[in-house]
């Protein structure tokens, strides 16, 4: 990270006292691996010490190593959601969602890269993006195996929406826009909410597999 003995110093106090924090206490091995996937993959030290309680409740509450929540937390980054309460609460809705469905946020922790960079291609940010793939992902799940094939599907998924040729059969016989309107004026491919596709489309094709 090119920091100082002391910040280096500060950095592993920090890790260790919000690894002991009471009613959390997690292995700060698992802090420090997700403190390291985190600069690894973005370079920013300010981000990782700032996310240090979030990762650690996360870690706790999901037995996920420490790399894999480094990675979920590199992935939100990628998305736009860049301060510890956005984190937070992207986190939360992921939990929830995952409660609620089938998708468990443990599952997440080992699969979300591959999910959040699909989605991130997208055009998608923010923290309604998180909660949009969370939605797509649980209903996804509902007609899947596995998790693992959940992942794919909504990769296959979203890779098949935005194909050109797709884009203009959606049109052209539903009326079903695939990329934000205003965003193309400017010139930029953003799809819309993946999960309001997926409703459009079941709907208006009174739903034809």
């Amino acid at each position: 990270a090119d920091i100082s003995r002391d910040k280096a110093k500060e950095l592993k106090d920090e890790i260790n006292a919000v690894s002991n924090t009471k009613g959390l206490r997690i292995d700060p091995s698992e802090a420090t691996a997700a403190v390291e996937e985190i600069l690894t993959k973005t370079g920013d030290l300010e981000y990782a010490i700032a996310n240090l309680p979030n990762i650690a409740a996360v870690i706790q509450a999901t037995g996920a190593g420490g790399a894999d929540i480094g990675s979920i937390f590199t992935e939100l980054k990628k998305l736009g959601v860049e301060n510890q309460k956005a984190a937070m609460m992207a986190i939360d809705t992921l939990n929830i969602q995952g409660k609620e469905g089938a998708f468990r946020l443990s599952s997440l922790a080992k699969e979300g890269p591959k999910i959040f960079a699909a989605y991130a291609a997208t055009g998608r940010q923010g923290t309604q993006a998180v909660t949009e793939l969370g939605a797509a992902l649980q209903i996804i799940m509902r007609g899947a195996g596995s998790e693992p094939e959940a992942v794919t599907a909504f990769e296959a998924l979203i890779r098949d929406i935005t194909r050109p040729e797709t884009v203009k059969k959606l049109k052209e016989i539903g009326g079903i826009q695939v990329f934000e309107p205003e965003e193309l004026k400017k010139g930029r491919e953003v799809m819309r909410s993946l999960p309001a596709l997926m409703e459009e489309i079941v709907t208006k094709s009174k739903g034809l597999s």
